[in-house]
């Protein structure tokens, strides 16, 4: 153990949650939890951040040997295309099990723990998608509107306690994730999708996708920053794009 404080990275094999992780080893012992493997420096729980008791276990056994957690980024996310017409029960519920229960799982297990402590930071990795519809993501867009809404009640509730709360909002990140969008978006409308990304990137002030390293920078920022003030906001990253 060290005194550096832990930091746990829910989502962290790869994309966003990989760059966070990465960026958060300058400041923190980093775990990361993922069903998926990964391939980081950091050691890797395989926890559904859906099942109560396997984050209850996983909270206990990483501050048995890592020792006490004063970060924690809620950025498994999962997302599926459709249009609202179409989309299925199993469609709402699953994104509304990991990115919205699963935030608010991990936040009160830990954010327990760091409130009896007096000190700690939670980032909920909310979206763009949260403060503007999108079409074919209405189940998406809801989800994340709701992990913006809990980042408010958490900060108002926690930030007594020591425990400061914020959201990232990333709009069109370079990841597996955003590619499988624009694959369907592009075959929805029988387009090539290298036309479909040029369309997204010519509407961006920066001219081209966002890094995941930026988003990390971000996060780590309002992790170690002088943010307090900032409790509770929802910060975009989204290039400055014009349109949606």
């Amino acid at each position: 153990m060290s005194d550096r404080g832990v930091a746990v990275v829910s989502g962290a094999a790869t994309g966003i949650g990989a760059a966070v992780a990465g960026a958060l080893g300058q400041d923190f012992d980093v775990v990361g939890l993922d069903l998926r493997p990964g391939e980081g420096d950091w050691p890797m729980f395989g926890v559904d951040v859906t099942d109560r008791q396997a984050v209850e276990d996983v909270a206990r056994e990483i501050e048995d040997r890592h020792g006490a957690v004063t970060a924690v980024v809620n950025n498994a996310g999962v997302l599926t295309m459709n249009r609202f017409v179409h989309l299925t029960d199993q469609d709402w519920r699953r994104v509304f099990d990991v990115n919205v229960y699963g935030v608010f799982l991990l936040g009160q297990v830990f954010g327990r723990r760091m409130a009896e402590r007096g000190r700690g930071r939670i980032v909920n990795m909310a979206s763009v998608a949260g403060k503007i519809p999108l079409p074919d993501q209405a189940h998406y867009c809801a989800s994340k509107a709701a992990v913006i809404m809990l980042t408010r009640c958490m900060a108002l509730e926690l930030a007594p306690a020591g425990v400061w709360a914020f959201a990232v909002c990333p709009g069109a990140v370079d990841t597996e994730l955003f590619r499988s969008c624009l694959a369907w978006t592009a075959a929805r409308d029988g387009r090539d999708p290298e036309d479909t990304l040029a369309q997204w990137v010519a509407s961006s002030a920066v001219g081209r996708l966002i890094e995941p390293a930026e988003v990390a920078a971000l996060v780590r920022f309002l992790l170690i920053g002088p943010t307090e003030a900032m409790a509770g906001d929802a910060v975009s990253i989204d290039g400055g794009r014009a349109q949606w």
